[in-house]
C-alpha cells in the first residue's frame, strides 16, 4: 500500500466529497478540487491507473472556450454539464478509487 498511499488518501477524500450533501455537480466539483487535482499521474505507478487519472483530469477541464487557470476551467466545465454527465464522471472517480485500492491490496 505504501506506493499507493498518497493516491489512496486523496481518492478517499474525493469519495467522501461525492457522498456529501449537494447536487451531483457540486459534489463532483468539490471532489475534483480537493482530491482529483491533488494527484499527478506519477502518484500512480501503474500505467493504466495513471492513464485513467489523466483522462479524468482532462475530461473535467475539456469544455471549449474556457480560459483561465485549471480551477477556473474545472468549475466552468462542470457547470456546463448535465447532472447525468456529472454522475458519469463521478463514477469514473469511484472506479479509479476502487482500482487503486485493489492494486494496492494485490501488491502488498
Amino acid at each position: 500500500m505504501q506506493k499507493y498511499s498518497y493516491a489512496w488518501e486523496k481518492l478517499y477524500i474525493g469519495l467522501r466529497c461525492l457522498a456529501s450533501a449537494g447536487t451531483m455537480k457540486e459534489r463532483l466539483l468539490k471532489a475534483s478540487q480537493s482530491a482529483v487535482y491533488s494527484l499527478r499521474a506519477d502518484s500512480l505507478p501503474d500505467k493504466k491507473l495513471s492513464e485513467a487519472l489523466s483522462e479524468i483530469q482532462n475530461g473535467l477541464t475539456a469544455r471549449e472556450g474556457q480560459t483561465g487557470g485549471r480551477k477556473d476551467r474545472l468549475a466552468a466545465t462542470i457547470a456546463q454539464m448535465t447532472e447525468i454527465e456529472a454522475r458519469e464522471w463521478s463514477l469514473r472517480i469511484v472506479d479509479l478509487a476502487v482500482d487503486v485500492t485493489r492494486r494496492s491490496a494485490i501488491e502488498s
